[in-house]
């Protein structure tokens, strides 16, 4: 969603392929839930804080979906 809002800013021609840059975001983003998911937030601090910063973003992008006209959520802009 933050990519959507300023793209415009990030990218000078609106046509450039970025979809292995969102693959590589997608395959981060996956790799650091299943590290949370191995490491029990009881034992281990780090991944505990970790956990809550992803349950923000989750709860920020949950918010943004939510109160988002259809076509900024679809990408459509």
């Amino acid at each position: 969603m933050h990519y959507l809002n300023i793209r415009a800013y990030v990218v000078s021609d609106l046509h450039v392929d970025l979809t292995k840059s969102a693959e590589w975001l997608a395959q981060q983003d996956s790799w650091m839930r299943a590290m949370i998911d191995s490491h029990p937030s009881e034992e281990d601090a780090f991944w505990r804080h970790v956990s809550y910063i992803v349950a923000q973003f989750d709860g920020v992008q949950a918010g943004y979906v939510s109160a988002a006209m259809p076509d900024w959520v679809n990408g459509d802009i």
